[in-house]
């Protein structure tokens, strides 16, 4: 099983976890240590992902935007950290069930880049164009998504 990545979790000083992403995050680091794991606590903590999985896609950016913004001028540090990772198992249920998982982690594919252009200190990401000076409404097809974005560095 992945782990919560180092600085993936409540920021430091925080006492109140005020996001509702940020409270799965929170509690999955409780659940996933067998000690602290109760009952309660694995239900409480599949509400939460039910609960966020059901919210509107709006609330859901602006929810992801304030706990990753919590983290100060580490915040695009942190959500690279999100965007790199190859599962997402450590912040869910034990017990979810597969359609429910990958739901959570599309959501997670499409939320991020949204997420991260409004953070401080983003760089706005545009699509290229397929061929300067042509509408992608006059191309005979939709040319493939390539994954790059003005503004952001080559891998």
């Amino acid at each position: 099983m992945a782990r919560i990545p180092a600085g993936v979790g409540r920021p430091e000083g925080s006492e109140v976890v005020p996001s509702l992403f940020g409270q799965i995050v929170t509690v999955a680091a409780m659940v996933h240590e067998p000690e602290s794991a109760g009952h309660s606590l694995r239900e409480t903590h599949s509400r939460l992902v039910h609960r966020w999985l059901a919210a509107p896609l709006e609330f859901r950016v602006r929810d992801m935007v304030e706990y990753l913004g919590g983290f100060g001028e580490k915040c695009l540090e942190v959500t690279r950290e999100l965007l790199k990772r190859e599962n997402d198992d450590d912040l869910l249920p034990i017990d979810l069930d597969d359609l429910h998982r990958e739901h959570f982690e599309r959501e997670m594919e499409v939320l991020l880049p949204l997420v991260i252009v409004q953070l401080p200190g983003a760089v706005p990401l545009e699509r290229e164009e397929a061929e300067p000076g042509k509408r992608q409404s006059d191309a005979p097809t939709m040319p493939p998504f390539t994954g790059r974005w003005r503004g952001q560095e080559a891998q």
